[in-house]
């Protein structure tokens, strides 16, 4: 985005310098993305965000962008998941391919040594896998769930 308007960015601090220019020029498309649920909730699944940093959603809005997609400790919060997930994230996102079986990829995440299947199409340049976690929620069938407001 910051390209198209004549600006190489290499630091946070060239972003919140030109921040002013990008939501004037992208107006109409960072009102859509704001305008997006953070939660979807299907039959089957819940889906939110996983960086968020605090448990009220509410209270995410007082953050700054940058705390919201940068989230360098995650893995040292009480929402990082169970012991035994696996959590890859671009910042631990090398892998090792052990095998494929149809649309799926057998991996051993480097940076935790555990093993798990993902989806094909999240492996990419041949050693990398994007943002996955086979955390499962603790709940079972006909159990409420609810999030803060």
């Amino acid at each position: 985005m910051t390209l198209e308007l004549g600006h190489l960015c290499g630091s946070p601090e060239e972003v919140v310098k030109i921040k002013r220019d990008v939501i004037v020029h992208y107006d109409e498309e960072l009102s859509f993305l704001a305008s997006l649920p953070t939660v979807l909730e299907t039959p089957s699944f819940v889906f939110m965000y996983g960086g968020l940093r605090d448990r009220c959603i509410a209270d995410n809005r007082k953050r700054s962008v940058m705390e919201l997609t940068k989230y360098d400790r995650f893995m040292e919060t009480e929402q990082a998941g169970s012991a035994d997930s696996i959590n890859i994230n671009w910042a631990s996102c090398d892998v090792e391919v052990l095998h494929t079986e149809g649309s799926f990829t057998y991996i051993r995440h480097v940076a935790s040594g555990k093993k798990t299947w993902v989806p094909s199409h999240y492996i990419y340049d041949g050693c990398r896998c994007d943002d996955y976690t086979d955390y499962v929620l603790p709940v079972g069938p006909g159990d409420a769930l609810a999030l803060p407001l």
